[in-house]
């Protein structure tokens, strides 16, 4: 590969100069590049379009998917045509055979949706690769453009599509309006003719298109070397060589220098052997450092030897990267436990990395996505998270509040007019409501026995009754703590009372007896605890 004979600048641009380079190149070379694509593919659509006569919507799937084939003849021609070759369709089209049989199962396979297929298919048919080289290969190409490739993908299928309804309305053109045909309904129509001519339409749009797909891709491809290799500090270079190697006009006394330095090294040479040999040698050396002194007395040299020791000396010639992974060891490398590795791990470990290469261009395409969905996903979430925190705020906040408010909030003594002090409750609270209700002092009983009862959930669970709630807020706040049966109970016994109080209601004897029964289940135990 001379580089000497490129057909373009080799300066560093990105994606989309690169793309328009390579568009700049499609239209050069336009026409042979159309001709060895669609030659081929033509051939092929003329023999399905007699072997599949009654599946004609079959014949654009099949050209359409045989794509990375046709694509490749393109981009041979544009390859030899950049270093100055002459474009031979013939020539181009006899290699057809080899070229089309390069990896040919995986690129009409799991590579066939790669959305950046134009950008790897010159390290597939140019350089040869495959396997494990061709993934090391892709992972350092991709580290840039690899975006640009998908998105040229994206754009040019859409021109297809564009291409095509752009013949099909150019065809609606051409109906005379006296014959009241529609051109919607003569396209949706399955008849023969019908899906010939939309077979070719698509064809045609696939044949137009495709040298600026190829050729846009190989120019991505390019471009990336020449930011990797240097192509054009090589070129710089060697345009710097070849100015100093043409004959510099030198002084007459500089002249008669040039002749006389080796003929007298020759001459004190000449029958020296031993020890003169080494003499000779030194005086020789002297000589070489003599010239190089003269050398920095002159000042097109010593301005370039200056520039080059500031180049040296810069940030990009003393840059140093770490990186930091995991792998697994092959046998023979680091301490001997490695080659006791099984061998299946070894290869499930080669099938990881594969799948990684696989799926590093789909990452570069979809990593827009993700970070919008990852963002979508933090949303949610935090809006989960507020609404959890307000639906169950009741509960954090007595959760949090009632260890402080326990030791400075006062206790009221008198709630909705019932005196809740310990010492008017009796000590057997239960026998004294059973007693008094056999008496026919209902509304003394029950009242004891909600007294006592609004008098141990404040002293001895420490619930917080504000003097001025009624009944439903202490069974709501009784409702807001951890203990279920307590909270059932007392709204059951709130219930009880609010109807005798209230409506005069008398609840039956058994239910105030079950009461009773249950009080002493839950607050007989604490009875002797005040």
């Amino acid at each position: 590969m001379d580089l000497s004979k490129l057909k373009f600048d080799p300066r560093l641009r990105n994606g989309w100069q690169a793309i328009d380079l390579g568009f700049a190149m499609a239209r050069q070379w336009w026409w042979p590049s159309f001709l060895v694509w669609m030659i081929p593919a033509l051939a092929l659509y003329a023999l399905l379009s007699f072997l599949l006569v009654d599946a004609l919507f079959l014949l654009p799937i099949i050209i359409w998917w045989l794509k990375p084939l046709w694509d490749r003849l393109p981009l041979m021609m544009g390859s030899r045509a950049l270093f100055g070759e002459a474009l031979n369709v013939a020539a181009t089209l006899r290699q057809s055979p080899k070229i089309f049989w390069i990896d040919l199962l995986p690129s009409l396979t799991w590579r066939r949706f790669s959305p950046t297929r134009s950008f790897d298919l010159p390290v597939t048919a140019l350089e040869g690769l495959r396997g494990e080289e061709r993934s090391r290969r892709l992972a350092v190409l991709h580290q840039n453009y690899s975006n640009a490739a998908s998105w040229l993908t994206v754009v040019l299928v859409h021109v297809e599509g564009f291409l095509g309804l752009g013949f099909w309305s150019m065809a609606a053109l051409f109906i005379p309006p006296e014959l009241n045909v529609s051109w919607f309904a003569l396209a949706s129509s399955d008849g023969t003719l019908v899906m010939h001519f939309s077979n070719l339409i698509t064809f045609a749009a696939m044949a137009l298109v495709a040298p600026f797909y190829t050729l846009a891709g190989f120019a991505l491809y390019i471009c990336r070397r020449v930011q990797l290799e240097g192509w054009d500090i090589e070129i710089r270079f060697r345009h710097l060589v070849e100015k100093h190697q043409q004959p510099e006009k030198l002084a007459p006394g500089r002249k008669v220098a040039a002749w006389l330095l080796p003929l007298t090294v020759c001459m004190g040479l000449w029958g020296q052997t031993g020890d003169s040999w080494a003499q000779q040698v030194a005086n020789q050396s002297s000589l070489i450092e003599d010239y190089y002194r003269q050398l920095d007395n002159h000042a097109p040299a010593a301005e370039s030897k200056q520039q080059v020791m500031e180049v040296l000396g810069g940030e990009d010639f003393h840059r140093i990267e770490m990186e930091q992974g995991w792998r697994l060891k092959r046998a023979g490398e680091g301490e001997a436990g490695a080659e006791s590795m099984p061998e299946w791990l070894l290869w499930f470990a080669d099938v990881i990395d594969w799948l990684q290469t696989i799926a590093s261009p789909l990452r570069d395409i979809f990593g827009g996505f993700a970070t919008g969905f990852q963002l979508l996903l933090w949303i949610v979430v935090i809006a989960l998270v507020a609404w959890l925190l307000y639906r169950y705020r009741n509960g954090l906040i007595s959760l949090l509040s009632l260890p402080a408010k326990r030791k400075t909030a006062a206790q009221p003594d008198v709630l909705f007019g019932l005196d809740i002090r310990k010492e008017s409750i009796p000590e057997d609270v239960c026998k004294r409501v059973r007693q008094w209700w056999s008496e026919g002092r209902h509304r003394d009983a029950l009242g004891l026995l909600y007294r006592a009862t609004l008098s141990r959930l404040v002293h001895q669970f420490a619930f917080e009754f504000h003097a001025g709630y009624t009944e439903q807020e202490c069974v709501a706040v009784v409702s807001r703590g951890d203990n279920r049966d307590l909270s059932d109970y007392v709204s059951r016994l709130t219930r009880s009372w609010q109807q005798l109080a209230y409506a005069h209601r008398l609840p039956e004897a058994a239910q105030v007896d079950a009461l009773c029964s249950q009080w002493q289940g839950l607050f007989g135990e604490l009875r002797d605890a005040r």
